[in-house]
């Protein structure tokens, strides 16, 4: 018989398998769980400590897994959407419209490995030259071909043999494969004169081909003086699509082809103000962070863009803050980065 006060010995096994339970529980609860803990992901030596300014913290947190990689939202508000594989398509941006190289250079700051596409043979060159190290380390691959604008097509022989390319001799920028653009004056006499330009054949590739090629990145600027929606329209050949689009705006904007391919969410980005000493004029922060002329780092739906677009083509003075001048953000449906924020 058991004494008084004295539980069965059945009865003191299962309650010590149930406090045993408990603290089974309790401690795995407190340990971190390898889905969700946090660690730093450093850019490679070779590539980072010679072009990283200030700005840039040179370790970049992320959450793992993931595809995408995360933001700081620094003095410069630079997009650090960089990928934990370094061979995964998203640590990879796509700069359609080089130029000058600024916007390839803060890609190139932020982790990206970049595919450049520039028409312009004086400008491809000087690109050759400046990125040299990067086109070295295989960073960058610098593409000279041009976007065949929406308004024309090419046969197979205009890509092998090349299609005439106006050279604008006031802006390099303003070069384009329509005379009407690549031929414009400056000062108070803009329209187009052949005294403005020189013609020269440059070869042609579409975004489809450069895609299925070099792979689907995260982000995508187009800036190809009437190429760009030639190049979105590319897309619906393509099951995968950029997360990111950044193109400029202009009367050719097209938004219902973006939410056909996907686009649901949308940033009216001035542009202007993006001048820096260590990067040069750039389109700004791409991707999750633009700054969107009103709601800052908030998105907005389709209706909602087209209607801030249509009102600053009438005048800018009715969307405070927004420019007629600006770029257009989009972001895919499917797009599955994910963000961890910190302060520098």
């Amino acid at each position: 018989m058991a004494l008084r006060g004295v539980m069965p010995g059945r009865s003191q096994l299962l309650l010590a398998v149930v406090i045993l339970f408990i603290l089974v529980v309790v401690a795995v609860n407190k340990t971190p769980d390898a889905r969700t803990r946090t660690t730093a992901v450093t850019a490679s030596p070779e590539n980072a400590a010679a072009r990283t300014p200030s700005t840039v913290p040179a370790a970049l947190p992320v959450e793992l897994p993931g595809e995408g990689a995360l933001d700081t939202r620094g003095r410069d508000l630079l997009a650090h959407q960089q990928d934990h594989t370094r061979d995964h398509n998203r640590h990879m941006a796509f700069d359609v419209g080089f130029f000058n190289g600024d916007d390839t250079a803060l890609l190139l700051s932020q982790g990206f490995n970049v595919v450049a596409v520039e028409a312009n043979p004086l400008l491809w060159s000087q690109g050759q030259t400046r990125f040299s190290q990067d086109i070295a380390e295989g960073r960058l691959l610098l593409i000279h071909a041009g976007l065949v604008p929406t308004t024309m097509t090419a046969t197979a022989e205009d890509q092998s043999e090349g299609l005439d390319f106006y050279v604008n001799n006031f802006n390099a920028e303003k070069s384009s494969f329509l005379r009407a653009t690549g031929c414009r004056g400056r000062g108070k006499d803009p329209s187009p004169k052949d005294e403005n330009c020189h013609k020269i054949l440059v070869k042609t590739t579409s975004c489809a081909d450069i895609l299925r090629k070099h792979g689907v990145p995260l982000i995508m600027k187009l800036d190809v003086e009437g190429g760009e929606w030639g190049c979105v329209r590319s897309l619906k050949e393509l099951n995968a699509k950029p997360s990111y689009i950044v193109v400029e705006r202009s009367p050719r904007f097209d938004l219902d082809l973006l939410v056909d391919l996907g686009y649901d969410s949308f940033k009216y980005v001035n542009q202007g103000f993006t001048e820096s000493s260590e990067w040069g004029v750039t389109s700004g922060p791409m991707g999750e962070y633009g700054l969107d002329c009103q709601l800052k780092w908030n998105w907005r739906n389709a209706a909602d863009l087209a209607k801030v677009n249509q009102m600053a083509h009438k005048s800018p003075d009715l969307v405070p803050g927004c420019l007629v001048w600006a770029d257009i953000h989009a972001r895919h449906q499917n797009a599955s980065a994910r963000f961890v924020h910190r302060r520098l």
